[in-house]
């Protein structure tokens, strides 16, 4: 009887104003695509998109472009790729983020070296075509080193004056640069083109992001070692100096830690919303079996913290619409990766703004695709997604699969809305019995409208067929499909009628 509430339930939440996905077949193959020839450092830490392009940047110095129908895009680069140490095998670009602005692809973070111990911060300029702009820094690459080691750059901002910022972390110590448009440093900008600040000497920061508004510019970042483990929030004006008003000096802190506690917190990305909260990811850790990736909410109005909701611990990422809807996305942690109770899929999440699933999303809150159902084993990471203005998602990650021809590389799924969306009044339902459910081999339908049935689908929860049946027989075998939750159509009379139901 509880099974049958569920039903009840759950099928309310198909049959009102939910988003219902499924596969984009105009994308790839029926909604699906593998770039074979990339390795598992070539995993997208980030997806642009601009022009009807998806640029995918990997952590592996690699920047790969597709086209809006998941073909390669090769007119980008050589055959689609740019590597970004091509110059100089030497050379190793760690990436820390990429952004696209006017027209061009900025990519930013630490450049290491092989021939000495130097480790620099950067910036590479391309345009779209995958062409470095050799009016930028030496061929395109812009690379700094203030007179210490550890330096990177971890975000850039360009303002409405084509001015140039780039904030970086050493240490104890925050950094801001001011660049030219041809990527050397604006001597304008305090004497060296740069300023740095030396917050504390007991503690080291990490920025993650740069934000600018009303001509002042503002450091999210977090501080690990010291007493305490801390969110940092600095805030400076055009000209580099603390802005006085804001906290302490331009400097405000929030508590991460518990007095002694030993845990580690490090911040890894924030957003601020539209109603002045930040939102910001932080990797905490006590011991190898203890981790998490722990979503914070910050009012930076009334300087209240909470955590909302908890990621998967690998390649997390998130993003918050106009709704503060937030995304989620990433690869759990497993052993094996195949455990029924960890799977290894791709996924997205939709919650609400208090952490909960949004259930209007895909009826479950969530979105998962396993490339390899059937194989005995296959490994399948989500690491970042695209989120476009009409409605369609592109989910990215790596897929590793050995027993399958071309079933390693890059991974990409297109999801977009699927017929389980249909217009409620054209879809009936509240009179269709399916018995006995659940079922185990066969499941039998019966409605109170006579007639032939024209055509029997079975979706999983993810939007995916399943089963089509072209007869007009009202049985079904179901021996074939794995346990579950799937949802059933038909057409009788020129009416479209679904339900769902549970196979055993």
């Amino acid at each position: 009887m509880k099974q049958f509430y569920f039903l009840l339930v759950l099928f309310s939440f198909v049959s009102t104003n939910s988003q219902n996905l499924g596969l984009d077949t105009t994308f790839g193959n029926n909604g699906v695509a593998i770039l074979t020839e990339y390795g598992q450092s070539d995993i997208p830490i980030k997806v642009l998109f601009e022009n009807d392009k998806y640029y995918l940047i990997s952590s592996s110095n690699i920047i790969t472009s597709v086209n809006y129908n998941g073909t390669i895009n090769t007119a980008f680069g050589i055959a689609g790729k740019l590597r970004l140490n091509s110059d100089n095998l030497n050379d190793n670009f760690i990436v820390k983020g990429a952004k696209i602005i006017d027209g061009f692809i900025y990519v930013f973070g630490q450049k290491t070296s092989a021939s000495n111990s130097n480790k620099d911060g950067f910036v590479i300029k391309a345009n779209l075509s995958g062409i470095y702009d050799s009016n930028f820094g030496v061929n395109g690459k812009a690379v700094f080193n203030f007179g210490e080691n550890e330096e990177e750059f971890n975000d850039i901002i360009i303002n409405s004056l084509n001015e140039i910022f780039v904030a970086g972390t050493r240490f104890s110590k925050l950094i801001l640069a001011k660049l030219t448009t041809s990527g050397t440093l604006n001597n304008t900008f305090d004497i060296n083109g740069y300023k740095m600040y030396p917050l504390s000497s007991t503690e080291y920061y990490k920025v993650v992001n740069l934000f600018y508004n009303n001509s002042e510019l503002f450091f999210i970042g977090g501080s690990f070692g010291g007493a305490y483990k801390k969110l940092i929030l600095f805030k400076v004006d055009i000209n580099g100096n603390p802005v006085s008003s804001f906290g302490t000096a331009g400097l405000r802190t929030v508590q991460l830690s518990g007095t002694g506690e030993l845990s580690s917190y490090i911040i890894e990305k924030s957003f601020i919303s539209s109603n002045n909260e930040l939102y910001f990811l932080c990797y905490w850790s006590y011991s190898f079996s203890s981790q998490d990736i722990r979503l914070y909410k910050y009012n930076l109005s009334t300087n209240i913290l909470d955590q909302v909701t908890t990621l998967p611990l690998f390649n997390s990422h998130f993003e918050l619409n106009s709704d503060s809807k937030i995304y989620t996305t990433g690869t759990y942690r497993c052993s094996p990766p195949t455990s029924s109770t960890c799977p290894r899929n791709f996924q997205i999440f939709k919650k609400n703004a208090d952490g909960t699933l949004d259930m209007s999303f895909n009826s479950t809150g969530t979105f998962s695709y396993n490339f390899f159902p059937s194989d005995l084993y296959s490994d399948d990471k989500s690491s970042y997604f695209y989120l476009h203005n009409d409605g369609k998602i592109l989910l990215a990650g790596y897929v590793y699969n050995p027993y399958a021809t071309n079933g390693t590389g890059i991974g990409l799924v297109r999801l977009t809305e699927s017929s389980l969306g249909l217009d409620q009044e054209q879809i009936k339902s509240n009179k269709v019995i399916i018995y006995p459910n659940p079922a185990k081999n066969f499941i039998s339908i019966k409605n109170e409208n006579d007639g032939p049935i024209e055509n029997i689908i079975i979706y999983n929860i993810s939007g995916q067929k399943i089963l089509e049946q072209n007869t007009s027989e009202s049985e079904i075998n179901i021996e074939k499909i794995q346990s579950g939750f799937y949802f059933l159509e038909f057409q009788k009379k020129g009416l479209k009628y679904k339900n769902t139901f549970i196979k055993n």
